[in-house]
């Protein structure tokens, strides 16, 4: 009795160590090959960010104790329609470490005409473009995988019919890129519309901000609402949630790191 019970025990392992041991990875095709993807990662994809082109291919992690590199072709059809036409660059991905099979490269805009170097070439509504070749597949001599963005206009902001710019309508992409000429932003007014259209827009609700001297919370159905310090603290003993704000945690993060 022992021993069939032991046997059976035996049996069982020896069919779920497998199992256990080689987890499908994602984009695992029926021979046991990956195929690749390209991915555009970016929060904001505005006129001057800076944004992360991403192959996952498994099958190029093929030294698990390296960190390996490979070359993608990124373009925009901006450049190609202009004086540099045809124009595609090389950019080097690499490895986010051992044997993790994804490869990143930040990847650098400009609107400006003159010489760009490696920075691509982008304006409002152009189209970027990048290409992985992936020659690791079987019965196959290699396959282009493209992604494309289409890169944004700072939209944000208004102006008045002179063509000055009056005042920025907060969105936290925008901002932080405007963030970057202080002493022109000090200038401006920054408008915060309510907390419902800064969601219908597209934000976070830990991006929402409120004007000055108000306070985000959350209802019980989650919805966002800007109320004053003394409201704040009598909703929340009516189980309302204090929201911490964009700024004050990127303040935290920073403290932390």
């Amino acid at each position: 009795m022992k021993t069939g019970l032991l046997i059976l025990i035996l049996l069982i392992i020896s069919i779920t160590i497998p199992v256990m041991s080689f987890a499908e990875q994602p984009g695992k095709i029926k021979d046991g090959s990956h195929k690749g993807t390209v991915e555009w990662v970016s929060r904001c994809y505005m006129i001057g960010s800076t944004i992360t082109v991403r192959v996952i291919d498994y099958d190029m992690n093929s030294n698990p104790e390296e960190i390996e590199q490979f070359d993608v072709k990124i373009w925009s059809d901006f450049d190609v329609n202009s004086d540099f036409k045809n124009r595609v660059i090389d950019y080097t991905v690499t490895e986010t470490g051992t044997n993790t099979g994804i490869f990143d490269s930040v990847v650098f805009f400009t609107t400006t005409d003159g010489s760009p170097g490696k920075r691509i070439r982008a304006v409002e509504n152009s189209i970027q473009f990048a290409k992985y070749v992936d020659h690791t597949l079987p019965n196959a001599d290699k396959t282009d995988v493209i992604a494309t963005f289409t890169m944004l206009g700072l939209s944000v902001l208004e102006r008045n019919d002179d063509g000055h710019m009056s005042k920025i309508v907060y969105d936290p992409c925008a901002l932080k890129l405007s963030e970057k000429n202080e002493e022109r932003f000090n200038e401006l007014g920054i408008f915060y519309p309510a907390p419902l259209k800064q969601i219908e827009s597209g934000l976070h609700v830990d991006e929402i901000r409120c004007k000055e001297s108000l306070t985000l919370m959350t209802k019980h159905d989650g919805s966002p609402a800007c109320v004053t310090q003394s409201t704040a603290v009598q909703l929340s003993d009516r189980g309302w949630s204090w929201v911490l704000e964009l700024v004050e945690w990127e303040n935290e993060s920073q403290k932390e790191s």
